[in-house]
């Protein structure tokens, strides 16, 4: 997932996705501030290695709450939600972080609070 602050900054969910990790790079490249999102602090070395204005978060779709995603969202002018699980870890990790972690970035975008413009939103399947 990948949202971009009001400065023209980017942030994306990207369990080590491919897109995910292309996309940063090559706004990292033009010097866009950047924050991946991600589940552990296992790829923070990816994250740092694509660009000095790529910076890392730890937030899961899985686990953390909406008002977590809420709270990063805030003040973006777009995510980018390029998350999935490859279709690894069965039939219910797939529907929580495909299905149900999607359906928690829409919520979280929906909470924005409406004293700024709600980011919008691009969804890489």
């Amino acid at each position: 997932m990948l949202y971009l602050p009001r400065s023209f900054g980017l942030c994306y969910t990207v369990y080590a996705t491919q897109v995910a990790l292309r996309l940063a790079r090559l706004l990292g490249d033009k010097l866009y501030p950047t924050t991946s999102i991600i589940r552990t602090e296992d790829h923070i070395p990816d994250i740092t290695a694509i660009s000095s204005t790529v910076i890392p978060l730890v937030l899961s779709l899985e686990h953390s709450p909406v008002s977590a995603f809420t709270e990063a969202f805030s003040g973006a002018d777009s995510v980018v939600f390029s998350a999935g699980t490859g279709g690894k870890g069965g039939r219910d990790r797939t529907r929580t972080v495909d299905y149900e972690g999607a359906l928690k970035v829409f919520d979280a975008i929906e909470a924005v609070p409406l004293a700024g413009t709600k980011p919008h939103l691009l969804h890489v399947s």
